[in-house]
């Protein structure tokens, strides 16, 4: 069992969707706490150069906030603006129409949180791509929430049942404790999927604009 344990990002980058289609199981790790300027950004491609996009939220840097209960700001105009600026990118694209009345009916529907914005999209690119859901929530599991991250991590890869747990190659260089995994006999795999830097920290916005559910054969490869 393949286990990966993500945080949930708004339009998720191509290298983070191509992590969970590599995985058995993915756990959305929605208690993790909101870091502002990291869970409520995403990034496009608009003729040529990377834009970013940046979505408001209540609450201060300073505040201690979990993923799925940081508050999206609608009192701002931003929601217009963001889908003015994929129109702009995108339009001449081959899947224009079709992504953009999903994008449209997701931003329609205001979730309360980044957590819940960040995760029915990824539903949404799921069904567009025709894959089956496997994600579960890390709250599913009742695990309390670890301060060291490299025990929270292989304490929610044990609840799991995994025997391989896949990751970032940067948690493994800085945080993971890999040996500790190794002691409970789970193997650990660093992704390196980065064929271009730039292209892989692109939203899956950009892959589904330019290949619809084609799409997949991109994001499923290594």
């Amino acid at each position: 069992m393949r286990v990966t344990i993500n945080q949930p990002l708004p339009f998720a980058p191509s290298y983070l969707i191509n992590r969970m289609l590599q995985s058995d199981l993915c756990i959305n790790l929605g208690t993790a706490q909101f870091v502002r300027g990291q869970h409520n950004r995403y990034k496009i491609m608009s003729h040529g150069a990377v834009q970013e996009l940046v979505i408001p939220v209540k609450h201060y840097g300073t505040q201690k906030v979990e993923l799925m209960k940081a508050e999206i700001d609608y009192s701002h105009n931003w929601v217009r603006k963001h889908l003015r600026s994929i129109q702009q990118a995108y339009s001449k694209t081959p899947f224009f129409e079709e992504i953009f009345t999903e994008l449209q009916q997701h931003f329609g529907k205001q979730h309360e949180t980044i957590g819940l914005f960040s995760t029915y999209f990824l539903s949404q690119v799921y069904n567009i791509i025709n894959v089956e859901w496997n994600v579960k929530q890390d709250q599913s599991l009742g695990l309390p929430v670890l301060h060291d991250p490299s025990a929270w991590m292989l304490s929610l890869a044990n609840m799991a049942l995994a025997d391989e747990y896949y990751c970032g190659q940067w948690a493994i260089d800085h945080y993971l404790r890999v040996e500790d995994f190794k002691k409970d006999g789970i193997n650990v795999l660093g992704q390196n999927w980065y064929p271009d830097t730039v292209k892989a920290e692109i939203s899956v916005l950009d892959a589904l604009f330019k290949h619809g559910k084609v799409a997949l054969a991109l994001l499923n490869t290594y």
